[in-house]
């Protein structure tokens, strides 16, 4: 009997398909709906497609930690994605005592990248919790609301608010 591929996002557990993202070789990355539309926008017209439109559509309705986008140029969007890529790993690097343990915890980068598509300047813990279950019991609600705040100040940031 074959082995099932149990993997359960809920649990951090993400089956034997993907490899270990923290490794350096892995190849692939999860990303955030701001980075997927950077990533969109920033491909030729040559290579636009009925699919690639609505994915673009997507991910440009929803990337709201990057804040509007019209207007800004070439270099202000590169800025912006160094941004996105920054506060990333500024949430991955943030360490925190899991309140049952005692152990030292820290995001994984599902939840990182989660918590930025959150994309809300009024998100709180309780909302994180509903939404990224795997939070839950890890983190308190005072941690996860300060890896929040990191969030929010960066939208603060790039929206000009």
């Amino acid at each position: 009997m074959a082995t099932e591929d149990l993997s359960n996002v809920n649990d951090l557990n993400f089956g034997t398909t993907l490899e270990d993202p923290s490794k350096p070789d892995s190849d692939y990355a999860i990303m955030s709906t701001s980075e997927v539309y950077l990533l969109l926008s920033s491909q030729s017209s040559d290579d636009q497609t009925s699919v690639y439109n609505k994915c673009l559509g997507y991910s440009k309705r929803f990337c709201g930690l990057l804040g509007g986008m019209e207007g800004v140029s070439e270099m202000g969007r590169e800025e912006r994605g160094r941004g996105v890529e920054d506060l990333k790993e500024l949430l991955l690097q943030k360490q925190y005592q899991n309140p049952s343990t005692g152990s030292t915890v820290q995001l994984h980068r599902y939840e990182a990248t989660k918590l930025l598509d959150l994309m809300s300047l009024t998100s709180d813990a309780e909302e994180a919790f509903c939404l990224i279950p795997s939070l839950e019991g890890r983190f308190t609600g005072e941690q996860v609301g300060e890896y929040l705040e990191l969030v929010k100040r960066t939208m603060r940031n790039f929206q000009g608010v």
